[in-house]
């Protein structure tokens, strides 16, 4: 897997939920506009009720596009929902031999996490085609996928739940390799074949549209497996619209949630990273070596994806 370079060929899928065809341009604008060149998969327009085409079809395209030598890099238009309808049938060999960029976030979190799994690919947490491509989205792009990628990156507005066990220079010091998503979609592969140990591993979460109670089940069930407690360290990225629609007094805040559920972990903590269902959206190397440090809130990548 190599970085891209202006003139190279990507592809684009939708392997969830649909998108408006209209939109079609401003997706490849957002491409176009690092000297790519664009091809679009041959389902990528259909439309099944909630879902971009059949599964069939949306697994062709995924096929296609990885067999393809010319397609550097795959990026997914949009999330939504369907990603893990695909699991089953996914020819986890033929990624594995062709490996290249993937990128997407939110339901392509069951992808990102069975790729890293099955196939040894080191996808990309990152905004997708239909992403407000900010200054920010920009910046994070190029470095990533065209430089010396993200070396190091502070929380905004950060709030440190735990420094955990560690001592002298090292306090509040985890290495790990960096897993997760969407929260709530992590939490599907749960007892499947394409479950990650979280062993010394770095956990990265966001969500969006989800009550408060509903993170803390998802947290709640992460705990009850005691995968949280064996993580290396957690970072939380942005959970859009997720404080509670009902009358205060029926719910307990987004915020009182995640330290409730996370405070008895030993572990270093950091709240407030630019990663999400937000226009200030970091580019993550899903399966890659990283750092946290809860003294300063940053994370610092250790090694490349390339």
């Amino acid at each position: 897997m190599k970085k891209l370079q202006k003139g190279d060929t990507i592809g684009i899928l939708t392997p969830a939920s649909a998108f408006n065809p209209e939109r079609l341009n401003e997706a490849i604008q957002n491409f176009e506009q690092f000297g790519l060149k664009v091809k679009i998969a041959p389902n990528a327009l259909k439309h099944n009720g909630f879902l971009a085409g059949t599964d069939q079809e949306r697994l062709d395209d995924l096929h296609t596009l990885f067999a393809d030598p010319e397609v550097k890099g795959i990026f997914c238009v949009r999330g939504g929902y369907g990603a893990a309808r695909l699991l089953p049938h996914i020819d986890f060999e033929l990624i594995a031999k062709n490996k290249k960029i993937f990128t997407g976030y939110s339901d392509i979190t069951a992808l990102l996490t069975a790729f890293w799994k099955k196939s040894n690919l080191k996808g990309f947490h990152a905004p997708m085609g239909l992403a407000n491509f900010t200054d920010f989205v920009i910046d994070s792009y190029e470095k990533v996928f065209f430089g010396e990628g993200n070396n190091v990156v502070f929380a905004d507005n950060p709030e440190i739940l735990s420094f955990g066990k560690t001592k002298g220079k090292h306090k509040g010091k985890a290495k790990g390799e960096l897993l997760g998503g969407n929260l709530s979609v992590f939490v599907t592969l749960l007892g499947s074949e394409y479950w990650v140990d979280t062993k010394g591993k770095i956990l990265f979460f966001e969500d969006i549209d989800e009550e408060p109670y509903r993170i803390d089940r998802f947290l709640t069930q992460l705990l009850i497996g005691g995968h949280l407690q064996k993580a290396a360290g957690i970072v939380l990225g942005q959970f859009t619209n997720c404080e509670t629609q009902k009358n205060t007094d029926d719910s307990f805040s987004l915020d009182q949630v995640i330290k409730d559920r996370l405070k008895n972990l030993n572990i270093p903590i950091i709240k407030g990273f630019p990663f999400g269902h937000v226009d200030k959206n970091m580019v993550l190397p899903f399966g890659s070596l990283v750092e946290i440090n809860a003294e300063n809130a940053s994370m610092r990548f250790l090694n490349s994806s390339f």
